[in-house]
């Protein structure tokens, strides 16, 4: 199944320095005729962490991703780069790059 939401990469920023390729863990991105693709986007679960480790930022997770019980009808939200990822663990910001 396809998602929908999928990183967005800025071929123009992009300098192919394969940093999303090594912090992909489920390899869906690689580095093709010098620029970040995301080459297998069914197997992209939209963690975040490429957007996170690109030091070009290049690469944008602009989707917020929504996701609603059907028997409690609360919301919970994965906010991408600047929130948590689903097992509750914190990702890393641009300011904890360092």
């Amino acid at each position: 199944m396809m998602r929908t939401a999928i990183p967005e990469v800025d071929s123009e920023k992009c300098t192919g320095c394969g940093s999303c390729v090594e912090r992909c863990p489920t390899k869906a991105v690689e580095v093709v005729n010098g620029k970040a693709v995301i080459v297998r986007p069914d197997d992209c679960t939209y963690c975040t962490d490429c957007e996170a480790y690109c030091p070009a930022e290049a690469i944008r997770c602009p989707y917020e991703i929504v996701i609603l019980p059907a028997e409690t009808g609360k919301r919970t939200q994965l906010k991408g780069a600047r929130g948590k990822r689903a097992d509750g663990t914190q990702t890393r910001t641009k300011a904890s790059r360092k």
